[in-house]
């Protein structure tokens, strides 16, 4: 093979680029958010939900499909208050019904677009099944019916072997285990023990390892040495000691060596000595690391430096989540994105470094559960009638109307009947 001059080599880089994904450039692009940026970071854009795909690239609403970076819409759905949820390994997205309860809603293909099938339940982390709770378990993609399944809080193991309902199953065949019963359970990351209400046990046999005593949720360590119980303590998995107590809702640095506690501050897991108090709201219910464990983010709070406990930077009030690659962040008032009331409610408010490249978009809402008409244009025909959270791609110059997605094409919204919620101040205008 000759050598490519210097010609050569940016035309082949070129080219390499366009062949990317969109969504794939602008993530390469954007800078991580460090303490070093962090007292600078920028309200970038807001969509309108935070129900992210696993890699946040995509995003789910009531109305369909969107890409991250654009806020261009991929494919339409059936409406959905909720948005949707996508499965781990981002493939298929389910829309209306319950995540994990009796049949209902529906289930699409990602990649294409196209209907996939009418159920929604909870898919295994490898994406080979799909559990319908009340129904049966599914061979994702062909969907074929492999076995009746029962009813209970469903719950995969992490190597998708076992399947958690009201009976521990082998996944793939249906065997039962032993009953489980009065809490989520929540496995190991090795998948061999699994926490429960009273404890935790060893999978499959069932037999009790030690008892705990909160009433809140658990998770283990990344390293599966240390569990955590909310409202209780630090236990160690292999004696079944309580290290130390806390009082509130806990969360594991990435590294395992930090645990962050909502409404009180950051501990050192080896020691159970506390790092630093957090400043913000006692009733927070949750706290997150950034993926490098450099950060720490606490609900209706603010951002830290993990290094110095200081704390660097205050969003808006929500909850707050970083992206994998720990360059946004993002902040909705819950898990999923739906905001009952607030001057800054419904949407998913996304931070980042000012550096970044940011989209010009803006987010509106109907004022009334009627929904709002989308218009050909000022005055003209409507188009369809819309009850979820419009993205905003203009406006005219007197700021009467918005520019807003319709189908395949674009429509206009009368300002008089949506509540803006994020109007950026160089919004593109256009005469519709």
């Amino acid at each position: 093979m000759s050598r490519l001059n210097a010609w050569g080599k940016m035309f082949l880089a070129l080219a390499l680029a366009s062949a990317l994904p969109v969504s794939a450039q602008t993530a390469a692009s954007r800078v991580p958010i460090t303490a070093e940026n962090l007292a600078g970071l920028t309200l970038g854009y807001v969509l309108p939900t935070c129900q992210f795909n696993p890699d946040w690239t995509l995003v789910s609403d009531g109305r369909g499909v969107y890409d991250v970076q654009t806020g261009k819409r991929r494919f339409v759905t059936f409406f959905s208050e909720n948005g949707g949820w996508f499965s781990p390994d981002g493939k298929w997205l389910q829309v209306g019904g319950l995540a994990s309860a009796e049949p209902g809603g529906t289930v699409y293909d990602v990649a294409s677009g196209e209907i996939s099938f009418d159920r929604t339940g909870v898919f295994s982390p490898d994406g080979r099944l799909f559990a319908v709770g009340s129904d049966a378990v599914y061979e994702a993609g062909t969907w074929k019916r492999l076995y009746a399944y029962g009813i209970g809080p469903t719950v995969f193991s992490p190597d998708s072997r076992w399947l958690s309902g009201d009976w521990l199953l082998d996944a793939a065949a249906g065997w039962q285990h032993f009953p489980i019963t009065g809490s989520l359970p929540v496995f190991s990351p090795d998948s061999t023990l699994v926490a429960l209400f009273d404890g935790v046990h060893d999978v499959p046999s069932g037999v009790l390892r030690f008892e705990t005593h909160g009433t809140g949720g658990v998770s283990f360590s990344p390293d599966g040495a240390l569990l955590v119980v909310n409202h209780d303590g630090v236990y160690d998995i292999t004696t079944g000691e309580r290290r130390f107590a806390i009082r509130y809702a806990g969360a594991f640095s990435p590294d395992g060596k930090l645990l962050a506690v909502a409404g009180d501050g950051v501990y050192d897991t080896a020691t159970g000595e506390r790092r630093f108090a957090f400043q913000g709201d006692f009733a927070a219910n949750s706290a997150m690391f950034s993926p490098d464990s450099a950060l720490v983010v606490t609900e209706n709070d603010g951002v830290y430096d993990v290094a110095t406990g200081e704390r660097l930077f205050v969003p808006v009030v929500g909850y707050p989540q970083f992206s994998p690659d720990g360059t946004l962040l993002a902040v909705s008032y819950h898990s999923f994105g739906l905001v009952p009331t607030g001057d800054t409610s419904g949407g998913c408010f996304i931070y980042g470094a000012a550096e970044n490249t940011w989209p010009v978009l803006g987010l509106v809402r109907p004022n009334s559960d009627t929904g709002v008409n989308i218009r050909r244009g000022p005055d003209r025909a409507v188009i369809e009638s819309a009850k979820s959270k419009l993205i905003v791609f203009a406006q005219t110059a007197d700021g009467g109307w918005y520019k807003v997605e319709s189908g395949d094409s674009y429509g206009w919204v009368s300002a008089y009947a949506v509540q803006p919620v994020f109007i950026p101040a160089r919004l593109p205008v256009e005469n519709p």
